[in-house]
């Protein structure tokens, strides 16, 4: 659905897939190298220098290697792989979201062991088939299948803790008319308990930001 919309914007063009964290696209947001981004969770310079308008609830998965027993439960609880390191990305990559992840795993009833994440995914997918690991992943980048390497739900409330809320965001002083309208296309009803990109209709103008 999302990309429905973005093909309805007639701008494939002028649309790019930077492999840039979600700090480095508002950096080239400022910068002008880039007149609209969709990004996860939503920064502190929120109102003040950005606009952001909320586009939908990503999932996350884990990804896990198929010969740990958990991998026999349909929905996955983190404390259940306590004995394989985690492979976490630095907080500089998107701080919003990493704080948010933290502050979850400190209420756990064991310690998660952290490893350095790979920078290539496919090199971590690989490490993690070979159960030296496992990943907390958006369920749309869960599509890299080999053997060794599965992929579970959370358990229902990591899984309503932990999910990734993506918002388009403009410059706050953005006068093109067809960012602002592109970003008031994006834009949905805030939707607390949605957990997945559910439904996209019309176009909502959103409510004052």
């Amino acid at each position: 659905p999302l990309n429905r919309l973005l093909a309805a914007f007639h701008a494939s063009d002028e649309m790019e897939m930077p492999s840039l964290t979600s700090a480095q696209l508002l950096q080239s947001l400022a910068k002008n190298s880039l007149d609209l981004i969709l990004t996860g969770e939503k920064g502190p310079e929120a109102e003040d220098t950005v606009r952001y308008a909320w586009v939908y609830r990503e999932p996350l998965r884990i990804a896990m290697p198929s010969a740990h027993p958990a991998s026999l439960s349909e929905n996955v609880a983190l404390e259940a792989l306590a004995d394989l390191p985690l492979c976490w990305f630095p907080r500089s990559a998107n701080p919003q979201f990493y704080d948010k992840c933290e502050r979850y795993f400190s209420t756990l009833s064991v310690t998660l062991k952290r490893g350095r994440e790979p920078e290539d995914s496919l090199l971590m997918l690989a490490h993690i088939a070979r159960g030296k690991g496992f990943a907390l992943m958006p369920q749309s980048k869960c599509t890299f299948h080999q053997a060794g390497l599965c992929y579970r739900p959370l358990a229902d409330d990591a899984a309503k803790q932990l999910a990734i809320d993506v918002y388009a965001a403009i410059r706050a002083d953005e006068t093109n008319a067809a960012v602002v309208n592109a970003l008031i296309a994006l834009s949905q009803p805030d939707e607390p308990e949605a957990l997945s990109l559910i439904h996209i209709s019309e176009p909502t103008r959103p409510e004052p930001i």
